[in-house]
């Protein structure tokens, strides 16, 4: 308890005594603001200067409020003040309870961190909006898309390929390519719906800055740069080009119904012709190649892009026309090995000789010039067939 101007301290109870370290021939006498830390001081005057302001008007009461108190051996601690001023006979008083919120202030930061990582788990489950009305209490989430374009990809002869291989290799292997394809849908604001064996799906058109209309390009040019990801692996592996990874790829766009199903487990995912359509696309495609549907490219033919126009039998459809995206507008998946190269470079090699060998067995011309006859000679040097200098 304090009293005038200065209010100073005339009640230091046993409990702030043990707080603060000072017994109570320390305290009495001295200004409670002297219990705070210096920038401080002000917040609690002021909260108390008008609290008596009041109380001469009548109306006492009550505040609280949160501050940094110094302990007799200059150590800090949060603390949460509740205080009460009045008037008697012209004389104010003050009666001050200070509680240590060390604890609690600990408890409070470690439930925030809980609270941001249970977040954060949620977000790489469900689109943040989704996620957002699940926290707000909403347990049925169902949505209609009208207009979302559908990425499907599938790792050509993964089944072959997984079982000759380790599981830790395996895994080691999807989780270093599909880490690549979750990185452009953050470039591209795209939606990671889910992966399904060796399938990725994602979409554009959903919520947020996902939803602009220019979704068709953006999941395009995200499928181009799949092929960046797979290469970048390939080369890094150093297998031979028989086992590297290669991808088909299917787009789509039209309409969807998306929400969230399951308690256990419980997952975001879409359905719709739209889907199925788009999972056609992949599964009609070729390997290395990008093959997308009449929808998606009314949305992207003039773009700049070259495509070759194809009709499908496709299952449970009939005939449909796709269109492939030309394989200049990518790089390719598969890194050719070293034998490869060099078969290739020798190939070339051989055919400029054996052009440079036509060209000098061609006869010669001849050309008058001023009643003079001369022969036009083609003076290049060149290579025999085994590679000695002619």
């Amino acid at each position: 308890m304090c009293s005038g101007e200065k209010v100073d301290i005339e009640i230091f109870n046993p409990a702030a005594q043990k707080i603060f370290g000072y017994n109570q021939t320390e305290t009495i006498g001295r200004s409670l603001y002297q219990l705070f830390e210096k920038n401080e001081q002000s917040k609690i005057k002021n909260l108390i200067d008008e609290m008596l302001v009041n109380a001469a008007r009548g109306d006492s009461k009550g505040d609280s409020i949160e501050l940094e108190c110094i302990r007799k051996n200059q150590t800090s601690f949060p603390s949460r003040v509740n205080i009460f001023a009045t008037l008697h006979n012209s004389q104010s008083i003050v009666t001050c309870f200070i509680k240590d919120i060390t604890t609690e202030k600990k408890h409070n930061s470690l439930l925030t961190e809980e609270k941001k990582h249970s977040e954060e788990l949620l977000l790489n489950i469900l689109p943040s909006a989704v996620a957002s009305k699940l926290k707000s209490g909403e347990t049925y989430i169902a949505e209609k898309f009208n207009d979302v374009s559908c990425f499907f990809s599938d790792m050509v002869g993964f089944t072959k390929l997984s079982t000759g291989i380790q599981a830790s290799e395996l895994v080691q292997m999807l989780n270093e390519i599909v880490i690549g394809f979750d990185d452009l849908t953050d470039k591209y604001n795209l939606e990671k719906i889910k992966t399904i064996g060796d399938s990725y799906f994602c979409v554009g058109g959903l919520h947020g800055l996902n939803a602009q209309s220019d979704h068709p390009e953006r999941i395009l040019r995200f499928s181009i740069d799949t092929f960046d990801v797979l290469q970048r692996f390939n080369s890094k592996s150093g297998k031979q080009p028989s086992e590297q990874i290669n991808i088909r790829v299917g787009i789509n766009t039209g309409s969807v119904i998306a929400g969230v199903i399951g308690r256990k487990k419980f997952a975001y995912d879409l359905w719709g012709d739209t889907i199925n359509t788009a999972s056609r696309m992949e599964s009609n495609s070729i390997p290395g190649r990008i093959q997308i549907s009449r929808s998606t490219y009314e949305r992207v033919y003039d773009l700049g892009f070259t495509f070759e126009e194809r009709h499908l039998n496709v299952k449970g459809k009939g005939e449909c026309i796709a269109y492939m995206l030309h394989e200049k507008h990518h790089t390719p998946a598969l890194v050719p090995s070293f034998t490869d190269m060099l078969r290739t470079s020798l190939n070339i090699l051989q055919k400029k000789n054996s052009a440079n060998l036509e060209t000098l067995n061609e006869p010669k011309t001849p050309t008058r010039n001023n009643d003079n006859i001369t022969l036009t000679i083609n003076q290049e040097a060149y290579l025999s067939p085994n590679n000695t200098l002619e």
